[in-house]
């Protein structure tokens, strides 16, 4: 049995809702960064804060069938060039 999958909601069904998110911190310019450790695709872990040492830090997050994001990844190329990157 197949066929398209079916929203709950629309349907009149009961809906959980989503478990609260702690408060994101507001940070300013200058503030230390926040504990960030992210996977890399080979399983190990990158720790942003020992790459934000007083240099600009970008985190792109895109996907290869964002059309968008293929289309900055020029801009993006040339910023890393401008920092030395």
């Amino acid at each position: 049995m197949g066929g398209a999958p079916v929203d709950a909601g629309a349907c009149g069904a009961p809906v959980p809702a989503a478990a609260p998110r702690a408060a994101v911190p507001t940070l300013q310019v200058g503030d230390a960064l926040p504990a960030l450790v992210l996977p890399q695709l080979d399983g190990s872990a990158l720790d942003l804060r020992r790459h934000a040492t007083g240099r600009p830090l970008l985190v792109n997050v895109w996907a290869s069938w964002c059309g968008p994001c293929i289309e900055e990844m020029p801009e993006l190329a040339r910023f890393a060039e401008a920092q030395g990157t």
